[in-house]
């Protein structure tokens, strides 16, 4: 299994450094668990308070569209493993 990052405050996904990833490069991490991710503390939320967090809509919107996308693969991937050959 692939080790991922997210912040710990907003969820965005992120390097293990706490840099933001766009959607694209974290769907670019083929097999990557997202709802087992390492929580970080992301530059997304630089004081670490979810009161004063500097995320905009659309990295939120990424951050959702990457759980889906995961919950779907692991979903497929059951689903392919549940059929007897």
């Amino acid at each position: 299994m692939i080790k991922v990052f997210r912040c710990g405050w907003c969820g965005s996904p992120t390097t293990a450094q706490g840099q933001y990833l766009t959607l694209e490069e974290a769907n670019a991490i083929y097999g990557a668990d997202w709802d087992a991710a390492e929580q970080v503390n992301g530059e997304c939320c630089p004081n670490g308070d979810s009161h004063t967090t500097q995320t905009t809509q659309a990295m939120r919107l990424n951050a959702a569209r990457l759980l889906l996308t995961n919950r779907r693969r692991n979903d497929e991937h059951e689903t392919n493993d549940s059929v007897p050959e």
